[in-house]
């Protein structure tokens, strides 16, 4: 179990970490592979235009909750941020709960395998999460890892294997922002918060943030 000081952090890997941004006018020709080894240079890369993807190796310089801090320090405060994971660590909540404070909208679907093999790290996310305002927390089974940031002008879908944890291994992430793809996977994020809410399986539970209720 991770401690509330320990990032995860990876102390070094035989792979370098390796980034390639893909343009849909690139079709058979060679791409440059450039290494990310900082989250602002992953930031930095992602794309705009739905024209366009990034496609990353990580290799553990920074966790997953680094990512979501540097696109609100570059890219401001998205309306809403929904976010798909098989476990959380201590070190990303503090992240999702910045987020909350500064006014977005946080959704966190987790796996129930998580709630019960490691509930104590569970309990204290919950005690840490539970007056944040905007605040949404799904247990389910689910094994999915995403991040989907809704600005006003722009949906940011990134597909990853890292959880929202520790950055132990080598992970990879792929960033798109094709709005086609972000409501793709934003409407069954919002049906299993809906059978969540109705108390209907496999979704059983879900936390509100400030004012909320439990189901």
């Amino acid at each position: 179990m991770l401690s509330a000081d320990e990032s995860g952090r990876a102390n070094h890997f035989p792979v370098r970490p390796r980034l390639l941004k893909v343009k849909s006018a690139m079709k058979g020709q060679a791409r440059a592979l450039i290494r990310a080894e900082r989250a602002d240079e992953l930031v930095s890369a992602l794309p705009k235009d739905e024209s366009e993807s990034v496609h990353a190796l990580l290799s553990g310089e920074f966790i997953l909750g680094d990512v979501i801090d540097r696109v609100r320090a570059l890219h401001g405060n998205p309306r809403a941020l929904w976010i798909a994971t098989l476990s959380v660590g201590l070190p990303n909540v503090a992240t999702l709960r910045a987020a909350c404070d500064a006014g977005v909208q946080v959704t966190l679907l987790v796996s129930h395998y998580f709630q019960s093999a490691d509930a104590e790290l569970y309990e204290a996310i919950e005690r840490a999460m539970a007056d944040a305002p905007g605040f949404r927390l799904i247990v389910g089974r689910l094994h999915c890892k995403l991040l989907l940031f809704e600005f006003d002008s722009w949906l940011l879908t990134l597909t990853t294997s890292a959880n929202l944890r520790s950055s132990n291994n080598l992970e990879q992430m792929d960033g798109f922002a094709a709005p086609a793809l972000f409501f793709f996977h934003r409407a069954w994020m919002q049906e299993v918060c809906d059978r969540a809410e109705s108390g209907a399986n496999p979704s059983h539970y879900v936390l509100f943030g400030k004012g909320g209720s439990n189901a």
